[in-house]
């Protein structure tokens, strides 16, 4: 059976999404004429409440049931990790400083 991979949730983009939904929403509730203007005196606020509450709980679930092992994988284990400095592989026997056969410095 194939299991289903998600990405992790983003609490961030859930948020800005459910503003940007309210804020359509109210403006066709408003161009339809369900609201009027007054509307907006509570319909703001709370849209932002119920975005800031749809976050906390995005947050709070965010890693509940997850395990943090099956999200690496498994092939990936013999790749090396990021050397910032990394050292390359030279002969020990070939010199740095190029010399000839008797010892003088080019």
């Amino acid at each position: 059976m194939r299991t289903l991979k998600t990405h992790p949730l983003n609490v961030s983009h859930l948020v800005f999404g459910v503003i940007f939904l309210g804020i359509a929403g109210f403006w066709a509730l408003r161009t339809l004429g369900v609201v009027d203007g007054g509307d907006a005196r509570w319909l703001g606020p709370l849209l932002l409440v119920a975005a800031g509450g749809i976050g906390l709980v995005g947050f709070a679930t965010k890693n509940r049931g997850r395990d943090d092992r099956e999200d690496l994988d498994p092939a990936a284990d013999d790749v090396p990790a990021f050397d910032p400095y990394p050292s390359y592989d030279t002969d020990p026997t070939q010199k740095l400083t190029h010399q000839d056969t008797e010892g003088e410095l080019r």
